[in-house]
């Protein structure tokens, strides 16, 4: 059987000509995904990632975000280009309207953005969470599950379990994505730097003056008054009278929506103080240097009451009788 050589030549010719423009194709239309923006519409997403997070997650948040197309395509790229192995930890800004080339440049960029973010005095964690997520710091969620790691807490020389009362609320520069230990490290240490200038003595049983400041910073917002109110609160645990303190049945309550109302004075939980003697179990917020102060510098006075002028300021009572005039005169309405 005789071979047609010329045929041959020109079946090859044709079939790496078609493989050729296979691939002139395929090298356009990759070209062209490269400089194509995912989005015509222009809008700002954020995306944290993780030291060591596989490059396959990492496409998956993009792609879910809207930040890139055809996900194979840009895992092919970044694997390629040896991007893949040049990815920064952190929190990075994207914006929709980029092209693959140009997010494929933000990932590597060691230009991680400080945030400058206030936690206000009286936050619980789960606000300090919140705040921290809305600064694009971190996901509320990573924080919380590390502030209940009983490890953790443990690591940090904290015999309770939750950190509740030992985020110090101040103003810090965090980065963008940066490790919930680290973020917890700081503002813990910045607590315990507070609080062995403040303390006059290292014998003092720390967790009860950090429950008792908590409820303080929660009772009143003047400065001058928390004195008297840590005088309250160790004077009545000192005479046996329930703390019958608002606060620390608000913090118990799975869904507070606002308004207290008398139901909840009689749910059984750790935190309701008009059922239950001493003080709650925990800090029930993360209180300032005011508050800390009063708690471990209680006014020396006998008052055993108080009660709202609805006026931000709170009128003091040494009995019953004395109180309940003062209830009439000022809550009766209410």
């Amino acid at each position: 059987m005789k071979i047609n050589v010329k045929k041959l030549l020109i079946a090859n010719f044709i079939l790496y000509a078609l493989i050729l423009a296979i691939i002139i194709c395929i090298f356009i239309s990759f070209n062209h995904y490269l400089h194509s923006p995912a989005s015509l519409k222009e809008e700002v997403k954020y995306v944290s990632i993780d030291k060591g997070e596989e490059i396959k997650d990492i496409i998956r948040k993009l792609h879910k975000e809207k930040i890139i197309k055809k996900a194979d395509w840009f895992y092919y790229y970044v694997i390629l280009s040896g991007i893949s192995k040049k990815i920064k930890a952190g929190m990075h800004k994207f914006s929709t309207h980029l092209t693959p080339k140009q997010v494929g440049m933000e990932l590597v960029s060691s230009k991680v953005p400080v945030i400058k973010v206030t936690i206000p005095e009286g936050y619980t964690i789960k606000q300090i969470a919140q705040v921290l997520d809305s600064s694009h710091i971190i996901k509320k969620e990573r924080f919380l599950e590390t502030c209940n790691n009983k490890e953790f807490v443990h690591s940090l020389y904290i015999n309770g379990t939750s950190l509740e009362g030992f985020l110090f609320p101040d103003t810090y520069l965090f980065y963008c994505g940066e490790e919930a230990k680290d973020i917890i490290r700081t503002m813990v240490n910045q607590f315990n730097e507070v609080y062995d200038v403040i303390s006059p003595s290292k014998n003092i049983d720390r967790y009860k003056v950090l429950r008792i400041a908590s409820i303080v910073e929660k009772e009143t917002a003047k400065d001058e008054e928390k004195p008297m109110v840590a005088a309250v609160i160790y004077n009545r645990v000192k005479k046996g009278i329930k703390l019958c303190m608002d606060s620390t049945v608000i913090y118990g309550l799975s869904n507070f929506d606002g308004n207290l109302k008398k139901e909840d004075l009689t749910k059984s939980t750790p935190y309701n103080t008009y059922l239950f003697y001493g003080l709650p179990p925990t800090p029930i917020c993360n209180p300032g240097k005011k508050s800390l102060i009063a708690a471990l510098h209680p006014a020396s006075v006998d008052y055993l009451y108080f009660v709202s002028k609805n006026d931000g300021t709170h009128i003091f009572s040494k009995n019953l009788k004395e109180h309940g005039i003062w209830v009439n005169k000022y809550q009766k309405k209410i």
